[in-house]
């Protein structure tokens, strides 16, 4: 599955180029330069636990997922949001509230800065009572809920079930079985109950910082996604057919201030502008 995504992302058919060099036929190699590439590609892996009745939406070394999509960004974290959307993964932007229940102090420890920057984004944080014990003295604005196990309000599921909040952030503790219980029925509580589930500190931190990055995506079609960097005249038919689905009369690109140019960072040539290309938003401030 990752050849066809290859393929898709250097623009160039490598099946048929592996199949000619098979069968003996004239094979013209394909030069890979990634630093060339004026877009990022992400491959996000779909999971089925909403039809796994009791299953624990954890991940292990066993194949889990059920499907992939794969998303183009202009940047990493364009690319991130999309393909988690494209999962049915959903963004927090409605309540722009967040749970977070971390087992180990290392992990509490690596999402202290990025809870900070949750908070600065208007994000209202929760927290289970040990993580928000440690989030509290080190200087974030976290309301604490209590877990399963202690039968003392305000419940950490009753708020998830009750629709209050819209992403959990539980990274488990394998060394502890009553938080591994806890942090199972807050997980599948998550899942019965379509609230965004993330499980993994790095995926975490990775999301958090395309939060603070990105507020709206511009609806590109592939065609333009291929063509971003490089100076042009008009969009693609796809891209023009979104702008007049949208109400938005076709401008060209150039009219449009899409010349391109350099990333002082990068050291390469990026467009300036998307102001007449639909917009999906993301993260609205």
């Amino acid at each position: 599955r990752t050849f066809p995504f290859v393929s898709k992302t250097f623009n160039c058919n490598f099946i048929e180029l592996a199949t000619k060099a098979m069968v003996g036929l004239p094979a013209t190699p394909f030069p890979i330069k990634l630093l060339d590439l004026d877009f990022v590609g992400i491959k996000a892996p779909m999971f089925s636990f909403q039809r796994l009745l009791g299953a624990d939406p954890t991940l292990g070394v066993e194949m889990a997922s059920t499907g992939e999509v794969a998303c183009f960004g202009q940047d990493m974290n364009e690319a991130l949001l999309l393909s988690m959307m494209s999962t049915g993964f959903k963004i927090p932007k409605k309540l722009k509230t967040v749970l977070f229940a971390i087992g180990p102090k290392s992990e509490k420890q690596d999402l202290l800065p990025y809870a900070k920057i949750l908070v600065d984004n208007g994000y209202t944080l929760y927290g289970t009572k040990g993580t928000a014990d440690f989030f509290s003295k080190n200087g974030v604005e976290i309301t604490p809920l209590y877990k399963p196990s202690s039968e003392m309000k305000p419940q950490a599921i009753d708020m998830i079930s009750d629709g209050k909040i819209e992403l959990v952030i539980n990274v488990p503790d394998s060394m502890n079985s009553v938080d591994a219980t806890n942090g199972y029925k807050m997980r599948r509580c998550a899942v019965d109950f379509g609230v965004g589930l993330i499980t993994n500190s790095k995926v975490a931190i990775e999301l958090i910082q395309a939060l603070d990055q990105i507020q709206a995506i511009p609806c590109l079609s592939m065609v333009d996604v291929y063509n971003l960097g490089k100076a042009t005249r008009k969009w693609s038919k796809p891209t023009t057919k979104m702008q007049r689905a949208l109400g938005n009369p076709p401008v060209s690109p150039k009219a449009n201030g899409l010349i391109p140019i350099k990333d002082k960072q990068k050291g390469r040539e990026r467009t300036s502008s998307f102001s007449n290309v639909p917009m999906m938003s993301v993260n609205p401030h």
